[in-house]
């Protein structure tokens, strides 16, 4: 009966509540006594008071989630959101052991209105039926698809808009709004890759083009013969369902690790620099949150800025990589890093040094899980490189004083090429 008791004292702390870690534990004292109410088989009633006390305290929570995310982040398509504000709300997450999708689906039951709550718990208990909070969500899903359908947002791009950043930054809020709406139905998914990424089976690109410039790019390449709008960076709204979209594959059925490995893992933006400093804050959140909502995947993020890359939070199922071609990038990659580390980051993380312009050498490689290495081929601008095999192995000596795993690219024109992986990856 201890279970008991403790939901009729949890039941007079609900109304006190006023942190997140006290509703926390509400919840749990809650649903501690749902689950002793049906193994002891007291009744229907005895596990609808619990589950009704635990429906009360997710809302609470919801509606604590909310004013949080209002307090540390804005309102998030507002031309004055300031990048990497979210990531202290997602942190405060992390320390209260709270997984997005739970916050979520908190934030959505606390989102149905007062009358629509309490005529819901009464029309079940009347009933005699379980209480559970799925038909909660049943029912906010109900009025959020009648309030879409009332009132659509403002569309001035057709459902596979193609936004500059001229185009966002001109938008009013409401615009832009719009524009976020459009993977809502979207039947995007993502793109299978080739041989040339064995780590990698699916490439995903809700953000194109880039900056920087590099005379070796591919992707240049690609973009001004295939898009329309070439390499001018540029935000494809409807491309944020494809990981909802995509089939996630029976791993069970790859007995190659290698494969199973590749099978889950997304390369995001590939034809893109998705934190170069030109790229509005919002669309980086919009793709980082597909993430969050989508453990089933593992995306893998990779920048010449890794500076701004710690801005921002990222979730379990990502790996976060930086670029170092010239030696000049080197301190710049150990510096971000560093922070990103310090900051909570547990994943994998990754150096990408492809094409490898100069020889390379490193203060500390402590603060990355998995070296690769490459060249270039050849393109409109420059012809194929491959670096002197005395670079190669300088790098190569450098990560296995730390047993780093090795993965040399077929680029660099070595027959009997290392291809290691990370830990547990």
């Amino acid at each position: 009966m201890d279970a008991l008791a403790k939901l009729s004292a949890a039941t007079y702390a609900l109304a006190e509540a006023k942190t997140l870690d006290d509703v926390k534990r509400i919840i749990d004292i809650a649903e501690a006594a749902r689950t002793y109410a049906r193994a002891a088989k007291l009744g229907l009633e005895a596990a609808n008071h619990a589950a009704e006390v635990k429906l009360r305290a997710e809302r609470k929570a919801g509606e604590l989630l909310q004013q949080l995310e209002r307090d540390k982040g804005g309102d998030r398509h507002s031309s004055t959101f300031q990048p990497g504000i979210l990531s202290e709300y997602r942190a405060v997450l992390t320390d209260s052991d709270i997984a997005p999708t739970t916050a979520h689906r908190w934030q959505t039951v606390a989102q149905v209105p007062d009358e629509v709550f309490e005529e819901h718990v009464a029309t079940v208990q009347q009933e005699q039926r379980e209480l559970t909070s799925a038909g909660l969500l049943r029912l906010a899903g109900e009025i959020k698809q009648a309030a879409e359908t009332i009132a659509p947002p403002p569309v001035e791009k057709p459902a596979t808009a193609t936004i500059s950043v001229q185009d966002w930054n001109d938008a009013d809020d409401a615009q832009r709004r719009a524009w976020l709406f459009m993977q809502h139905g979207g039947k995007s998914t993502f793109n299978e890759t080739n041989d040339n990424i064995e780590w990698a089976s699916w490439s995903w690109n809700p953000v194109t083009g880039c900056l920087h410039d590099c005379p070796y790019c591919y992707a240049r390449d690609i973009a001004n013969r295939f898009y329309p709008q070439k390499f001018a960076p540029s935000f494809l709204p409807d491309r944020l369902s494809a990981p909802a979209n995509t089939k996630a594959p029976d791993l069970s059925a790859f007995s190659d690790p290698v494969l199973r490995m590749a099978k889950r893992n997304v390369f995001v933006c590939s034809m893109a620099d998705l934190f170069g400093k030109w790229v509005p804050t919002t669309w980086i959140d919009a793709v980082l949150q597909q993430a969050w909502d989508n453990p089933q995947w593992t995306f893998l993020f990779l920048t010449k800025f890794p500076v701004r890359m710690a801005e921002f939070q990222f979730p379990q199922n990502s790996w976060i990589g930086t670029t170092v071609d010239r030696q000049y990038a080197v301190d710049r990659a150990e510096k971000a890093f560093t922070k990103i580390r310090s900051g909570g980051y547990q994943g994998v993380a990754w150096l990408s040094c492809e094409p490898m312009m100069e020889r390379l050498t490193f203060g500390s490689l402590d603060m990355f899980d998995w070296v690769i290495m490459g060249g270039s081929s050849r393109s409109t601008q420059t012809p194929e490189h491959r670096p002197p095999f005395e670079w190669i192995v300088h790098l190569w000596a450098q990560a296995k004083a730390l047993n780093l795993p090795v993965y040399m690219k077929t680029n660099l024109g070595i027959e009997q090429r290392v291809r290691e992986y990370p830990e547990g990856a």
